[in-house]
């Protein structure tokens, strides 16, 4: 799912990722999730990396 943010430096056009461990039967493991976002576009990596800078 596109993710867009309309940020006072600019427009940020994102994609994520959702990745889920584990297994029904392992307790500790069964909630755990990461959700990682990645730049759509070349502008919106620029941008993202002058903010990081």
């Amino acid at each position: 799912m596109p993710c867009v943010l309309e940020l006072p430096a600019g427009r940020v056009s994102m994609f994520t990722t959702l990745t889920t461990f584990g297994t029904p039967r392992d307790i500790t493991l069964e909630e755990l999730c990461v959700e990682l976002f990645y730049p759509s576009d070349a502008g919106s990596a620029a941008l993202l990396r002058a903010m990081g800078a």
